[in-house]
């Protein structure tokens, strides 16, 4: 598992830059050395200041150095389709023991 990094998608939306964070310090990037926002930490390359939400879709999006956000296409932030609870957790039930498995090979749970 030390090549592969998992990205928790959830985390990415509610805490991007705490998910983009972990993603840096496993490619081992030095801070500023590819940045694309303009920043003198050394902690970090990608911060919460980075990022905004789009007030529509509360979605995070990049803020730019003028300080407009880039925000994900149309695709991106919308609403799932309706799904019958029943289902739901038929679902659940049927790969929580894969699920299971795969959260004890990576050392961490995901709210699936």
């Amino acid at each position: 598992m030390e090549q592969i990094h998992i990205v928790d998608g959830e985390r990415l939306v509610t805490q991007p830059a705490l998910e983009v964070s972990q993603t840096e310090r496993f490619l081992e990037l030095e801070p500023g050395k590819y940045c694309f926002f303009q920043s003198s930490s050394t902690q970090a390359v990608v911060k919460a200041e980075h990022f905004g939400v789009d007030p529509v879709k509360k979605f995070p999006c990049v803020r730019r150095p003028d300080g407009s956000l880039h925000c994900l296409g149309k695709t991106k932030g919308r609403k799932h389709p309706y799904v019958r609870a029943e289902v739901l957790q038929r679902l659940r039930r049927f790969y929580a023991p894969e699920n299971q498995k795969f959260f004890r090979m990576i050392n961490r749970s995901l709210a699936w």
